[in-house]
């Protein structure tokens, strides 16, 4: 700083009280300072983001390079002082993009667009905090559900059903491991047993049947008007949430994106499928001795076209293994599989299942981490981070309507998620009736319900003559848990098994056996009102 002397008057006093001093200004760091102070003044004082810095940095950069040379007040020329250093912004390293729901919380937002209104970029700050508060939640409660997903599930509605899961009535399918349930025959056999014992007469399970909507009503069931969006939560009388409508994302293109699609993508794939009946060979031709043939209509549910694929365990199989499909049937699964539509409906399931019951979701996630890191050349249906789901079946119809059935390989407290599609009238048919819970469900295409199928007896109202119905369920066969809890090995025959084991052993066997399925249904949710 250079102060000049003080001006005098003629009389010699001085001329002013001030004084006139020069000083010595940097026009670069000037030009820098007020660049940084444009940009901070057209946006909000809270909006800290590493975004903002990068625009500072630019702005920063395009004003050094045209900044004109300064001079001292002698008139020579001084070099160029060197441009102040900013410390540049911290990204994350370089690597495969993630997905929303795995980003690291506090990764960099999105650069800005500065050229944007004003309102523009401030709503998409807002937007940012508003997403980075999300996730520090999320992160911080250790759940991997997201919150908007939590809070509509917790807004559910509860129905409490005539049922409690304690009860011998619910616990009659259930097999003595406790893994899986038992068949119709020996059910009816036992029901025979006991009206014996007590000379009355045996009710047998309902089979082979196919009501209109008006038979159904005269059951006396409660009859649940669903709408296929809203989300409904069915409660045993002890409030252990036992089964959900799931009904559908918050998706406004969801009926034409998914549902249209994937009914449209079945109904196009379909002739594509292995023939039912092989022809037969003519009287001239010598009969070769065919390999049998796996059976391709779903006997014991109904008389539609159904396709398995993924992992399965049981009917005598010594170890896990890949469902079997002809070459034709694979290839239409497959595509079906790595389409959009059945991708998305996969992870809503996955979703539901998390939000609604987290702890039989890490059950089955651990179980099937296990299994498959054991097992390599067992294949996922779909990406881990999608579903947890090892099997999957497409009834291909074309009108998909199930006669009263249990899924009594599935795991017994397990659960299968049902996704309705096609075309049909949901107030005339394809109503699900579940008939333990004593309800008869509106479905509507594009939905899906989540139910314990293994011990929940369910079937579908017939739809009209000229209408189709599919359906694409998911599920896990309680096999697979078994042998992965055995160490991965068969268990011996309960008999064989006890005989050499002592008084004591036998005793703790048989009450671990019969603990398994009390404790499977404490993965549930309890909902405490």
């Amino acid at each position: 700083m250079l102060q000049l002397p003080a001006r005098k008057t003629r009389s010699g006093r001085d001329f002013s009280e001030y004084r006139l001093e020069i000083f010595d200004v940097d026009a670069e760091e000037l030009a820098q300072q007020a660049a940084i102070e444009s940009l901070s003044d057209s946006e909000e004082s809270e909006g800290d983001f590493e975004s903002d810095a990068d625009a500072n940095s630019e702005i920063i950069e395009s004003v050094t390079t045209t900044a004109p040379a300064q001079t001292t007040t002698t008139g020579r020329k001084r070099k160029l002082s060197p441009a102040p250093t900013l410390s540049a912004p911290t990204h994350a390293p370089a690597g495969p993009s993630t997905a929303p729901s795995q980003r690291l919380v506090g990764a960099a937002p999105p650069p800005l667009d500065l050229h944007a209104p004003k309102q523009d970029r401030q709503r998409v700050r807002r937007r940012t905090r508003r997403k980075t508060g999300r996730e520090e939640i999320q992160a911080s409660s250790g759940s991997q559900a997201k919150a908007h997903c939590v809070n509509r599930t917790a807004k559910a509605t509860r129905l409490a059903v005539e049922l409690d899961l304690d009860s011998d009535t619910a616990r009659e399918p259930i097999a003595a491991s406790g893994w899986v349930c038992l068949n119709d025959d020996i059910i009816d056999r036992r029901r025979d047993k006991a009206a014996k014992a007590t000379d009355t007469e045996a009710t047998h399970v309902p089979k082979s049947w196919k009501p209109q909507l008006a038979e159904a009503l005269t059951l006396g069931f409660s009859y649940d008007d669903w709408d296929g969006k809203s989300q409904i939560v069915y409660v045993d009388r002890k409030g252990r949430e036992l089964a959900v409508l799931c009904g559908q994302p918050r998706d406004d293109n969801w009926g034409v994106d998914v549902a249209e699609a994937g009914a449209h993508l079945m109904k196009e794939l379909a002739p594509q499928l292995s023939p039912l009946n092989p022809g037969s060979t003519s009287a001239a031709q010598p009969q070769k001795r065919k390999k049998k043939k796996k059976k391709k209509r779903s006997v014991r549910r109904g008389d539609h076209r159904a396709e398995t694929i993924g992992v399965g365990m049981g009917n005598g199989r010594t170890q896990p293994g890949n469902f079997r499909n002809e070459d034709d049937d694979a290839a239409v699964l497959e595509t079906l599989l790595g389409s959009k539509p059945f991708t998305r409906i996969a992870g809503f399931c996955n979703s539901m299942l998390l939000n609604v019951a987290p702890r039989l979701h890490r059950y089955y996630q651990k179980t099937m981490d296990a299994l498959f890191e054991r097992y390599p050349h067992l294949r996922r249906i779909f990406d881990r981070k999608v579903s947890v789901f090892p099997s999957c079946t497409f009834n291909f119809g074309p009108q998909t309507v199930t006669i009263p059935h249990l899924d009594l390989l599935n795991l017994a407290w397990g659960w299968c998620f049902i996704t309705a599609l096609g075309w049909f009238d949901p107030n005339k048919g394809g109503h699900l009736i579940l008939w333990d819970l004593k309800r008869i469900v509106r479905f509507p295409p594009g939905s899906s319900i989540a139910i314990p199928s293994a011990f929940v007896r369910h079937l579908n109202v017939a739809i009209q003559e000229d209408e189709t119905r599919y359906s694409f369920t998911q599920f896990a066969a309680g096999g697979l848990f078994r042998f992965v809890e055995s160490g991965f090995q068969l268990n011996e025959p309960a008999r064989a098994r006890t005989a050499r084991m002592s008084v004591e052993d036998r005793a703790q066997w048989v009450a671990t056996e019969a603990a398994r399925f009390c404790e499977g249904l404490k993965m549930y949710n309890v909902h405490k009102q």
